[in-house]
């Protein structure tokens, strides 16, 4: 059962990631299949790609991690709420 449940909360964990990362990526895909674009602009769009998920990697974890134990709990789903309170131990 604990298995299950742990199985379960780390699967909404990179839901919420992969979701916040396609996010991310998804414009600069759709920029770099496009041939109307010139090469500074996708180069630029990298640059800007890159920025936001180093901003994302420093600064929206926590929130991630916040709406993945919410969901998890929103489910009956108590592993997930249960190993918040180490989350500060991993820094």
């Amino acid at each position: 059962m604990f298995s299950r449940d742990v199985t379960y909360s780390r699967s909404i964990l990179l839901v919420e990631i992969f979701s916040k990362l396609f996010g991310y990526t998804n414009v600069s895909y759709n920029v770099l299949q496009s041939k109307v674009y010139d090469v500074l602009y996708c180069h630029k769009n990298i640059d800007d790609t890159l920025q936001q998920l180093q901003h994302g990697r420093e600064h929206a974890f926590e929130v991630i991690w916040a709406s993945a134990i919410s969901s998890s709990s929103d489910h009956g789903n108590s592993a997930m709420a249960n190993s918040s309170g180490n989350e500060n131990q991993r820094s």
